[in-house]
């Protein structure tokens, strides 16, 4: 199912102006002339229609050089199929209603990593406003994806696709180990979750080395002085002292609630099978 997105970003025709400079470098990367512009005096707008899933990056990472306009997406399906709404403000995500009923959220994490800071296992999960979902974003020091459970059976993807690609029931310690390969889309309401999920850990919690060295010079600095090693996804420095450090010498935070805790473990060994 194709999405029609409209984004809206209202403000002072100065900061307007420059913020649409710097949309048009990264649109033109993202989508190289392939959306509609309709603005006036006080505002912005775009019109995008994709195959799926929500273009967040590009206005992200606008929203974080012009922290004082808010962005505001609304999209739905182009045959009429439920749509949803968002908003950004100073790079983050500040509401999403992805069309399940009310606005979901906060983000429950668990970050494990080595000694010398290197990540072995990081997630956000959420469950959706009826408490029957669980919705997640995982990565490791050099892989990342997203996950869905129902209770029942756990899917993941192979980086941040729109595709399920694999599946087990981790009804008790050996159905881990039989994992399936699947082929199955994502509806687009549950990627535009993911994504805003993904956005929102990455944001707050990680950097990753293929981004330009003048925006992460002060996490590689702090890397250097501590004699840390730079992987394709690193903590941020800040977050690394936010963890303690357990007998087994991992470095570890939770705020996941009892029921979420085995999706720790299903992960961690369905992502190593």
């Amino acid at each position: 199912m194709s999405l029609q997105i409209v984004v809206i970003v209202p403000g002072p025709a100065d900061a307007l102006a420059a913020c649409r400079a710097r949309l048009a470098m990264l649109l033109a990367d993202e989508f190289a002339g392939r959306y509609r512009e309709h603005h006036v005096a006080d505002r912005l707008e775009y019109r995008i229609t994709v195959a799926s899933g929500v273009p967040f990056p590009p206005f992200v990472a606008a929203s974080a050089e012009f922290p004082l306009l808010e962005f505001s997406f609304q999209w739905q399906g182009t045959a009429g199929e439920a749509g949803g709404t968002a908003s950004i403000t100073d790079g983050r995500l500040a509401e999403l209603d992805a069309g399940t009923g009310g606005v979901v959220g906060p983000d429950a994490v668990h970050v494990e990593a080595s000694p010398d800071g290197v990540i072995r296992l990081a997630m956000a999960l959420r469950r959706d406003v009826a408490g029957s979902l669980v919705l997640g974003y995982v990565a490791n020091d050099h892989a990342h994806g997203y996950l869905a459970w129902d209770g029942s059976t756990l899917r993941w993807t192979e980086d941040v696709s729109d595709l399920w690609v694999r599946s087990c029931r981790p009804d008790d310690r050996v159905a881990i180990d039989r994992v399936q390969v699947i082929d199955e889309p994502i509806a687009p309401a549950t990627l535009a979750i993911l994504e805003s999920i993904s956005m929102a850990f990455a944001t707050g919690w990680l950097w990753f080395d293929a981004e330009p060295a003048v925006d992460t010079a002060v996490e590689r600095q702090r890397h250097a002085a501590f004699g840390r090693p730079v992987r394709p996804a690193n903590l941020q420095g800040a977050r690394i002292r936010e963890l303690e450090q357990g007998d087994d010498g991992v470095l570890r935070r939770s705020t996941l609630d009892a029921g979420l805790l085995p999706i720790v473990e299903w992960i961690g060994r369905a992502l190593r099978s």
